[in-house]
């Protein structure tokens, strides 16, 4: 039809340029819409699953609105979740603290998790050290506006209580999770705990939780083993050893879970784009989105093509503002370096900022300072 459509038009070229302009248009309307037949009946197939995996939130309700719009999550004007069947939300923990916006994360979280289930889609939130510290009245990171917004401390203490407001979803939240052969934990799992299994993880968590309930002596969290300083919501360790090229850490975790990368927050990269180690197989998303922290913005998209055979198959994407940056992993690189495949930035354990001492570091980045004073205190 557009063919014939076109002959006609070819043989009427001394037509006023009206006619001209009539025929273009019906052209064109018909590639449209044989375009848009095209593209039904290409939807009548099952498209690939994706995951997006969203870092540290720490407060701003804003940049959070603002990257679920980046993710194709959220609509840009009414906010609500526009994500389907095929669509899954991982984000790895601490929404709390530092941001005085608590409440509305909270609420905006919870409101979009009925939003999403609704729709099938999946929304998985995981417990980071700023959930399980505000679950034990450790709120020495609350912003002063927070606890207004809640009115006042011992409102903020009511809802993060058992029977709470929050409290009772916050507990139970998972402190690790896996899908497409990745695991999915706020800060990073050694393999003494990967060993243990994902399933037993998430159970001793909740246990702990409970018994600091029960008694407040155990709200200081000095017993912690699950929610301890070398557990999977605080250890730095993991991550740092990848930063200086060293992935040893990294392939036991996984090769003790059968898994074939993990994904993490908790140590921020104020370069505003994702961390890249061992390969690709440990990513870190924590990118200091909340502007009371660095304000960058940046996500995960992890999609299994149709008919993939394995996990093996999982294409890797960074969500950035404007852009998709596709990530293709290469085989064959040294399992000792940082991988190089994603980004320019992929390169930071062994380029600049890895040749950095850790002085200077901690000059330029006075966050992981503080984290550091809290890890040892």
């Amino acid at each position: 039809v557009t063919v014939s459509v076109l002959y006609w038009c070819r043989a009427n070229l001394r037509a006023q340029m009206t006619l001209l302009r009539l025929c273009a248009f019906a052209a064109a309307t018909v590639v449209l819409v044989a375009l848009s037949g095209a593209d039904f009946v290409a939807a009548d197939a099952a498209p690939q699953r994706r995951i997006v995996a969203l870092g540290d939130i720490h407060g701003d309700a804003e940049q959070l609105r603002v990257a679920l719009v980046m993710a194709q999550l959220v609509d840009n004007s009414t906010g609500k979740w526009i994500g389907g069947p095929s669509d899954k939300l991982v984000q790895v923990g601490d929404m709390l603290d530092r941001g005085p916006q608590d409440k509305q994360v909270l609420d905006e979280m919870l409101r979009l998790k009925g939003e999403a289930e609704a729709a099938g889609s999946e929304f998985v939130v995981l417990m980071g050290n700023h959930e399980a510290m505000n679950l034990r009245r450790q709120v020495h990171y609350v912003h002063p506006e927070t606890f207004e917004a809640f009115g006042g401390k011992h409102a903020h203490e009511r809802a993060f209580a058992p029977d709470g407001e929050y409290g009772a979803w916050l507990r139970q939240l998972p402190v690790a999770h896996v899908d497409m052969g990745t695991l999915f934990v706020h800060a990073g799992l050694l393999p003494e705990y990967a060993r243990r299994g994902v399933d037993a993880l998430n159970k001793a968590a909740a246990e702990e939780i409970a018994a600091a309930d029960a008694n407040v002596a155990l709200r200081s969290g000095a017993k912690d083993d699950v929610l301890g300083v070398h557990g999977p919501v605080w250890t730095r360790k993991l991550v740092h050893r990848a930063q200086q090229g060293n992935c040893r850490l990294v392939r036991e975790s996984l090769d003790a879970l059968g898994l074939d990368r993990m994904v993490v927050g908790h140590t921020p990269h104020s370069q505003g784009t994702l961390g890249d180690y061992c390969d690709t197989r440990l990513v870190v998303v924590d990118v200091g989105m909340s502007k009371w922290m660095y304000g960058n913005l940046a996500m995960l998209e992890l999609s299994l093509p149709q008919g993939a055979a394995s996990s093996a198959d999982v294409e890797l994407r960074e969500i950035l503002p404007h852009t998709v940056v596709q990530r293709e992993q290469e085989q064959g690189s040294d399992d000792h370096a940082p991988d190089s495949t994603l980004t320019a930035h992929a390169t930071d354990g062994a380029g600049a900022e890895g040749a950095a001492t850790l002085e200077e570091e901690l000059k330029r980045d006075p966050v992981r300072l503080q984290e550091i004073f809290d890890t040892v205190r």
